[in-house]
């Protein structure tokens, strides 16, 4: 390699080694930017992805529903104008068959017409016939006229016939000149009324057009919105696998041998899971349950908890209404809420209180409360997290212990 190749080699060779320098850092920022990821597992940042997701698929199929309804709309006014058009053109055809027959009987009219000046051109021909021979008779030496008949009375009769031929004659004419200006009048009114029927097709046929372009917008209208429907519904699909991922990794991470919460102390509010279905459940919601044990002086573990029994739990909540808003609970012990409103009692503490169905006569030891799937649920009180992971028909599950012998747990969570 001579001195110009190296030359021309060494920046490069040192913007590679500025990159090799670099590189951790950028796989470092690539892995930190997915807090679900194996590597960079952050509990909390995964959980706000989550939660980040489920309102992109909330928004999107929001987005969705609102296009479904314009392209309802879109096809109800499609079908209209479809309607309009089909009533448009049905006008057009009568009109048109209107003016088929005014120039049916405008041609049967000139036919009339043209054999009327016919009939008029033979009796003008008749007639100046008639006016030669009278003509040539009227020139005629009386003595002639009388040598060629054979007595006056013949000479009488053959001047008055010529006469009232001459009358007849122009009576015919008279009455052809007048059947052909009726005829004319008649075709005059016909042209006239199919000129209106023609400006009438225009008109509709106009109409027709303006009716086909509103459609063809429409139509384009429809087919953005209907495009829209499917890419709206496409992303809250692949958002929702997304999802379904992040769910299988946080549910990994919790049923360990005990989850990333535990061992820390939680703050009033803090969200601690996501609503579930988890262990023994028919369908997504959150077990609240409180269990207290009066002079204990322990330090809160999972032993002692259990130990009191599911049986001796104590009631969280007072005046609970199955299917009322969790906002007409009342909750024992200075406990808050753990998950926002909108969101509903499913069942009661206590014996009886699933309400009705096939569990209605047992025993109930909390107050289950549903909001919608993957709804972020919130430490009820501050206290020590002794228990997150899978606890059998609970799910995935968290104990807090409070203190004073207080106890609380949430079941069935993401």
């Amino acid at each position: 390699m001579n001195l110009d190749q190296k030359t021309k080699l060494g920046p490069l060779i040192l913007v590679g080694a500025f990159l090799v320098v670099l590189s951790p850092v950028f796989v470092f920022i690539s892995k930190a930017a997915d807090p679900c990821a194996r590597a960079t597992f952050d509990y909390k940042e995964c959980q706000a992805k989550r939660n980040a997701i489920a309102k992109e698929i909330q928004r999107n199929r929001e987005l969705a529903a609102q296009k479904k309804k314009e392209v309802e709309e879109l096809q109800k006014i499609i079908s209209q104008i479809n309607a309009d058009i089909l009533a448009t053109q049905a006008k057009i055809n009568g009109t048109q068959s209107q003016i088929d027959r005014a120039n049916s009987e405008i041609n049967n009219l000139n036919s009339q017409i043209a054999q009327k000046e016919k009939d008029l051109a033979v009796e003008q021909k008749n007639q100046n016939e008639a006016i030669r021979v009278m003509y040539e008779t009227a020139n005629k030496d009386a003595l002639e006229i009388l040598g060629g008949s054979e007595n006056l009375s013949e000479v009488v009769t053959y001047g008055t016939y010529l006469e009232a031929l001459e009358v007849k004659i122009e009576k015919t004419i008279n009455e052809i000149a007048r059947l052909k200006e009726e005829l004319e009048q008649k075709k005059d009114e016909l042209e006239k009324k199919k000129g209106e029927l023609e400006r009438l097709r225009r008109e509709l046929q106009g109409q027709s057009k303006a009716l086909q372009s509103q459609k063809e917008t429409k139509s384009a209208f429809l087919n953005n919105a209907k495009a829209a429907v499917s890419q709206y519904l496409t992303a809250a699909k692949n958002a929702e696998s997304e999802m379904a991922n992040i769910d299988e990794q946080l549910r990994r991470v919790a049923r360990g041998p005990m989850g990333n919460l535990y061992g820390k102390y939680v703050a009033t509010g803090d969200i601690i899971g996501y609503e579930g279905s988890t262990g023994n459940s028919t369908g997504p919601h959150v077990h609240l349950e409180a269990r207290q044990r009066s002079g204990y002086n322990g330090d809160g573990n999972i032993d002692d908890f259990i130990a009191i029994g599911y049986g001796n739990a104590s009631n969280p909540a007072s005046n609970c209404s199955i299917g009322l808003p969790i906002s007409t609970l009342q909750l024992n012990f200075g406990l808050s809420k753990p998950l926002r409103e909108p969101a509903y009692v499913t069942a009661c503490f206590g014996w009886g209180g699933y309400g009705s169905g096939q569990w209605g006569e047992k025993f109930h030891g909390g107050v289950d409360m549903a909001a919608y799937y993957g709804a972020p649920v919130y430490a009820s009180a501050s206290g020590k997290v002794v228990f997150h992971g899978d606890l059998g028909a609970w799910g995935n599950a968290v104990v807090i212990y409070h203190g004073n012998g207080l106890w609380t747990l949430y079941g069935h969570m993401i």
